[in-house]
């Protein structure tokens, strides 16, 4: 953790202050000892070192922790600190951890407004709240006149000293204020997610590791993307988590949406990244929403300071200062060669940020906030588009990269324009230029940022005016169909297919994963899935004024996907077909409650697709069909998907390992059985419902039967030995897919007749097949754990009446017959009942006349009982 490599005094005062916290009412007195250690004025100025900005961050987390304590002593003083900020004075320019290359003065001033910023978020005292953020926009106003002042005057700036002060002091401490205010969270203070309380060493249990029967079944992975999940019912907190796909990134920076971000990447961020702020943290879980919302008489102050800061004139003076100071190496933590691009980002992304909650402004002020940010994105765009053509050259350093600051500046003001929209005709205007955006010829990877903001921009102009919305889905659907460049340069064709699956089951199931998931990039499926999402917004909007909408985009892109749309090259047709399967299948589930849509998309596209002829195409139509049975729990939707998935691994099973050449290569569905596994799989994990788990339950111990009698006739025919038969290991694939399902069960104890006759026949499948005795090491170790999970749910198998005639029944019960069973077969089932007995000889003859189905009964019972 990064604590750990913190300095000791950090970690200690922090834990002082967590210690004093925890006592209610805690005397002020010991409060005061943390309280001593904070930076004091001398003759109107701060003088701050790294242990007094430790004992600042302390004190604030006491705050926190404790429900704002002596918050009347404690406030006065914090916020008489903010206002000397500008004039402190930094002795020394300490490193918090190794990594740290911030300017000091940022990053107190962020963490300092942080702590603020929660502090208003978390108090129920408006009169606190109002003080505190009066408090920062007074600072913000404080800055701008100083930094104004000193680019207008020549004799401000003209010594170096005097440069060296303004990069000490003023510009970093704009850069934190500007980073940090307003936004927080009444739920969980940003300040305490940064800082989290570590358990002490040797509090900290070691881990056992886990062993390979309890495995995760990691062999799965999840179908469904974050970005989409809002489109399915609400999952029961219960769900399975099954892991993401391991897609490669074509950049090298891992800061991607689609990534989860926990509470040590976000301290990582905010204090290591230029330019970052808690909102646009994607991927954190769990995400932190705003509670604090700025008065009107605020707004403005701010968008006045945006005005002056950002003005050619005061941005061209302190870029060059701020080239100077870097260059000379004076400031030790420095790294701002230019401070322009930086400047339009922390500037934009607050007014972006503190604008968003509002949607009843008066429109004069809107219209100033459209006016002045459409001139930044217009000089912004100007400006992105030489960079790409090599008319400019960005400045580059390890952890600056004025190329991609401007990118996400410009993003800021496009979220910001579809904000100020207020009338319908310049919806439509907007929408049109994102659009061209889209499609800009020089789109690079560098670029994904903006090109995230305008695709959600076209989905919230759709939504906030329906009238424009079939425009946006139009242009959703071109961006899909008529792929971007963008798209286009993205996509990587799939390599294989995937392999099938063997005895060796787990590796092969490993191997086909990684073919699937290998076939684009973390980037491309990310712009897919958002551009999807946002269709489909678009497409709930537009039935407002048109209720077939819905069906008029199915009957526009299905063409596509049944070869007949035209398309230059194979990548294109690959990546057109790839996308309509997606895009139908996610509008299948988001407009599910659409007369005859989901049934149109599942028969006359997905089906109708399905292996016609086999192609990697057929995993992805899988996918969605796993997609569409997650939304449909019941019902005929529900019922064809579970038969066209049971008839795909059936027939996959009855021809695997077929020793006929012909047979093998005709066999239309063997490439997407595994797909099939993980749907399922899938499924397993996040379905609902104690009655809907039961019913699919029930239906897959009902596959598991049948393809257990498959291979017990196909091994008949080979004349191979049954529980070494290479055919069991499509049998065994499904055990993990149980496994996901039943661990999320109650402990099953009242079945009906049918579920216990169906789990008995399991048992015996699970004994013949030899997936219940993990000394034989014939079979993958995650098979065994999968058995063993099962066998702590499982119905008991024991006889519930003395009745001998229950026992007869089970002769003729059970899935297979006594007569049908060869000799070796029961001769070998009676040598595991004596091995389990250590050989006896007085029970030798009593076994030796047990018949099969008393066999399977004692072992079913040993084993169950033996595992649970």
């Amino acid at each position: 953790m990064i604590v750990d490599r913190q300095p000791f005094f950090h970690r200690t005062i922090l834990l002082l202050a967590r210690s004093l916290s925890k006592i209610n009412p805690t005397p002020l007195d010991k409060v005061e000892r943390i309280f001593a250690l904070c930076p004091s004025e001398t003759v109107g100025v701060f003088r701050i070192n790294q242990r007094g900005q430790d004992a600042v961050l302390a004190l604030g987390v006491y705050l926190l922790e404790s429900r704002q304590q002596h918050i009347d002593v404690l406030l006065p003083y914090l916020l008489k600190l903010l206002k000397g900020l500008p004039k402190a004075v930094w002795l020394d320019e300490k490193p918090l951890v190794e990594t740290d290359k911030l300017p000091v003065a940022e990053r107190f001033s962020f963490l300092l407004n942080s702590m603020l910023s929660d502090i208003a978020a978390n108090t129920s005292d408006d009169q606190v709240r109002e003080k505190i953020l009066s408090a920062q926009v007074e600072l913000l106003a404080l800055l701008t006149a100083l930094l104004t002042t000193a680019a207008s005057s020549d004799n401000f700036i003209a010594t170096q000293q005097a440069k060296v002060l303004l990069c000490r002091g003023p510009i970093p401490v704009l850069l934190g204020l500007c980073r940090t205010l307003g936004r927080s969270c009444s739920t969980q203070p940003v300040l305490l997610r940064m800082f989290q309380e570590q358990p002490a060493h040797h509090l900290v249990k070691t881990e056992e590791p886990k062993l390979p029967t309890k495995g995760s079944m990691s062999n799965f992975h999840n179908i469904v993307p974050t970005s989409l999940l809002p489109s399915l019912p609400p999952m029961p907190d219960n769900v399975y988590e099954l892991p993401q796909k391991n897609l490669r990134s074509r950049s090298s920076s891992s800061a991607s949406s689609s990534c989860r971000m926990d509470n040590a990447m976000l301290q990582q961020v905010l204090l290591h990244k230029p330019g970052s702020s808690v909102s646009s943290c994607a991927g954190l879980q769990p995400p932190i929403t705003c509670s604090l919302v700025l008065s009107l008489q605020h707004l403005q102050a701010v968008l006045g300071c945006a005005k002056r800061l950002l003005s050619s004139n005061v941005v061209a003076v302190l870029d060059s200062v701020c080239a100077e100071i870097s260059s000379s190496n004076i400031v030790k933590l420095f790294p701002y060669v230019s401070i322009k691009e930086l400047l339009n980002l922390v500037t934009v992304g607050l007014l972006q940020h503190l604008l968003q909650p509002h949607t009843e402004l008066p429109a004069p002020f809107t219209r100033d906030v459209q006016d002045f940010v459409m001139g930044l994105y217009l000089t912004g765009h100007t400006e992105l588009m030489s960079e790409s053509s090599g008319g400019i050259v960005a400045t580059t350093t390890p952890i600056f990269n004025t190329h991609k600051l401007s990118i996400r500046a410009n993003a800021a003001c496009v979220e910001l324009l579809v904000w100020a929209v207020i009338e319908e005709a310049e919806a439509e205007k907007l929408c049109k230029r994102l659009k061209d955006k889209l499609y800009a010829p020089r789109m690079l990877l560098a670029h994904m940022p903006l090109m995230r903001i305008c695709l959600q921009g076209l989905g919230n102009l759709a939504e906030r005016f329906p009238g424009i919305a079939s425009t946006s889905v139009r242009y959703l659907t071109d961006f899909l169909v008529d792929p971007s460049p963008i798209l286009l340069r993205l996509y990587r064709t799939p390599a294989s297919s995937n392999p099938p699956v063997t005895v060796s089951g787990s590796l092969s199931a490993s191997e086909a994963r990684q073919s699937s998931s290998g076939s684009s990039s973390r980037e491309f499926e990310e712009l897919r899935d958002l551009a999807i999402r946002y269709l489909c917004v678009a497409l709930l909007s537009a039935r407002s004024l048109d209720p077939d909408a819905a069906m008029a985009y199915v009957a526009r892109v299905s063409p596509h996907l049944l070869k007949q749309g035209q398309h230059e090259t194979q990548q294109e047709r690959e990546l057109v077909c790839g996308n309509v399967v997606v895009s139908l299948g996610h509008v299948g589930v988001a407009l599910r409650h659409v007369p005859r849509t989901t049934s149109t998309i599942l028969h006359q596209c997905m089906l109708k697709s399905l292996c016609s002829p086999p192609s990697h195409l057929d995993q992805l139509i899988v996918e969605q069909l796993g997609y569409l049975l997650l939304s449909h729990t019941q019902g005929p939707i529900c019922d064809v998907i579970v038969e066209q998935f049971s008839k795909i691994i059936l027939e996959s099973t009855s021809v695997s390992y077929s020793r006929t050449p012909t047979d093998r290569a005709v066999h239309q569905y063997r490439h997407i059985e595994w797909s099939v596994h993980n749907a399922l799989a899938n499924v397993c994990a996040m379905l609902g419902g104690q009655e809907e788990m039961l019913t699919l339950l029930t239906n897959l111990l009902e596959l598991f039967v049948k393809l257990g009698l498959a291979v017990k006739t196909n091994s008949e025919k080979n004349h191979a030995v049954l529980k070494a038969s290479s055919s069991a290991g499509s049998l065994g694939v499904l055990v993990p897919v149980l496994a996901v399902l039943v661990r999320r069960l109650q402990p099953i104890k009242q079945p009906k007749p049918r579920l216990l006759k169906l789990f008995r026949d399991f048992w015996l499948l699970c004994i013949v097949m030899g997936f219940a005795n993990s000394e034989a090491g014939i079979w993958p170790a995650e098979w065994y754990g999968s058995v063993g999970h099962i066998a702590e749910k499982s119905p008991l198998l024991l006889s519930r009446t003395q009745n001998r005639s229950e026992m007869k029944e089970l002769k003729y019960t059970y899935a297979v017959r006594d007569d049908s069973v060869a000799v070796s077969e029961l001769q070998e089932l009676r040598q595991q009942i004596l091995g389990l007995l250590e050989f006896p000889a007085d029970l030798s003859p009593s076994v030796s006349k047990l018949s099969f189905s008393q066999c399977i009964y004692l072992l079913s019972v040993y084993r169950l009982e033996a595992l649970r």
